[in-house]
């Protein structure tokens, strides 16, 4: 199997994989350092929480059934998962936040505007 490559692209980051089985298979990467409310545009991808401090990802009940993106936090601060207006976050261990630096959560949307976070939160 052949390793990930990232790479730097104009937008961002993007991950290809290949002739790994995941071939074709590509995920943005998006360096988020605070405060940000989701739309349509993140779908499929991974935020990379860069922040110290801290911040909040807002879910936007507008976002549809299927609608996915992972969470990695980079450095110290916290991310913090929100539903937006009308929106629903559910968490199986009731978490909301990541648990610390390189913990990585995962939303989905299996309803449209509701999210299901797993993954390793506090």
């Amino acid at each position: 199997m052949t390793a990930p490559d990232f790479r730097k692209n104009s937008s961002g980051y993007d991950t290809n994989f290949g002739a790994s089985r995941f071939y074709g298979f590509g995920a943005a990467l998006t360096r988020v350092t605070g405060d940000v409310a989701l739309d349509r545009s993140y779908r499929g991808g991974i935020i990379l929480f860069d922040s110290s401090s801290g911040g909040t990802i807002t879910l936007p009940a507008n976002l549809p059934a299927g609608f996915n993106v992972s969470v990695i936090q980079i450095n110290a601060g916290q991310a913090t998962i929100a539903p937006g207006a009308g929106a629903v976050l559910q968490s199986q261990q009731g978490f909301t936040k990541t648990a610390g630096q390189w913990a990585m959560l995962g939303v989905v949307a299996h309803d449209s505007g509701v999210f299901t976070l797993v993954g390793n939160g506090a």
